[in-house]
């Protein structure tokens, strides 16, 4: 091993210990400074820079790891090797639980091998730049998610900036809730509204993935229903899913041999016309429940079609379902996170019982209803993390 310009510190009681690691040590092309006492050694290293620290644990003021202890509160980048007498095994150990880089026995630093004790050294020191290595590391990719988690946090700003605000959905809504609980800071499932005029258009949609991924796609789906309801003038629901298809698979190059991506979304959508008492539905893969005043469930599925991705039909429609407006119905769409997502005994919440649970929420007020959601959530999923992106809205007509 070369020590060649190496700066070594011995702090040692022992006059005899202190002048054959000197000599040792200088023999190698060290520069060694001794000290005798903790205190000694504590100012030595205040004061200048070393590359190698050798401390005996049994000092005449301090203990050898009072002196370690001391050291790494300030310096966590120089090797320090214990000097240990025989007996003292568990005082060893507490030391390298406290950031020595290794030790040796005092009774090795007479014997004839001297390549087993420059070994020792050499090892401390990798460890020792190991370490430091390894926290700089961490240190650089602690900066750099934090960056990254700044970049999402301001995304999710511009993200929740489209959705429509509580304003615009009491305006044309009237009687609502939104029950919106994203599985990361950006979300796959969003939420739409448009005034057409004689109508509101409303809808609930469930993007292909979630996070980073999934709020692109949303941004995407927001878009195009600008562009189909509001440019297009379009505002029956089988018609917008239609064109909303067309749309993805166009801006995701899809119908393209080269297309490597077949995201999509499910999607419900309704038309709700206040004056004519009529709301017409239509949905890819998502259904529509109405809720009577009495509590009766119906469940009108949409087409089980995709928006986006694979299509094998020449041409991708889908179907508008007609319903007539009841004073006190209410109607729910929602994504399927709340219904997949594991509770404590790792089952799902399910379908079924989510629509009892809808059932069971008909006396009560939307306001209500919302708070409702969260309780049962809670209540299911406990310490279980949150599998998908969840969102739930109703409208009572």
């Amino acid at each position: 091993m070369n020590l060649t310009g190496k700066r070594i510190l011995t702090i040692d009681d022992s006059a005899t210990t202190r002048m054959y690691l000197s000599k040792m040590l200088e023999r190698y092309g060290a520069t060694v400074e001794p000290a005798a006492t903790g205190q000694e050694g504590v100012e030595k290293c205040l004061g200048m820079r070393f590359d190698l620290v050798l401390l005996d644990l049994l000092l005449p003021d301090l203990h050898g790891t009072e002196v370690l202890s001391m050291a790494r509160t300030y310096d966590q980048i120089t090797p320090i090797v214990m000097l240990s007498g025989e007996g003292r095994i568990h005082a060893v150990l507490d030391a390298l639980g406290q950031g020595a880089d290794g030790y040796i026995e005092k009774s090795d630093l007479t014997a004839i091998d001297t390549v087993g004790f420059l070994y020792s050294l050499e090892r401390a020191i990798e460890r020792r730049a190991a370490i430091v290595e390894q926290k700089r590391l961490q240190a650089e990719l602690a900066e750099k998610n934090t960056e990254i988690l700044d970049s999402i946090t301001y995304a999710s700003r511009i993200v929740r900036a489209i959705l429509p605000g509580e304003e615009q959905m009491k305006l044309l809504l009237r009687d609502y809730f939104v029950f919106f609980k994203p599985r990361n800071i950006l979300s796959g499932d969003f939420y739409w509204v448009h005034d057409s005029g004689n109508a509101v258009v409303f809808a609930v949609a469930d993007c292909t993935g979630h996070g980073v991924p999934g709020a692109m796609m949303s941004v995407i789906g927001h878009t195009l229903l600008n562009q189909i309801v509001i440019e297009e003038h379009t505002s029956e629901p089988s018609l917008i899913l239609e064109k909303l298809h067309v749309g993805i698979r166009k801006a995701l190059k899809q119908g393209e041999e080269s297309a490597d991506t077949q995201d999509g979304m499910d999607i419900a959508i309704v038309r709700i016309d206040f004056r004519e008492n009529g709301v017409i539905f239509a949905g890819a893969k998502r259904p529509l429940y109405c809720v009577s005043p009495t509590g009766a469930l119906t469940e009108i599925p949409g087409d089980r079609k995709a928006i986006g991705g694979r299509q094998i039909e020449k041409t991708r429609t889908y179907t508008s379902h007609r319903i007539p407006i009841e004073t006190g119905l209410t109607i729910y769409l929602a994504t399927d996170g709340f219904s997949d997502q594991p509770g404590a005994s790792v089952r799902k919440y399910g379908s079924r019982r989510f629509k009892q649970f809808l059932t069971e929420l008909h006396g009560k007020s939307l306001a209500e209803q919302k708070e409702a959601f969260a309780r049962e959530l809670a209540a299911h999923q406990r310490d279980e993390e949150q599998r998908d992106d969840i969102l739930v809205a109703a409208v009572r007509l």
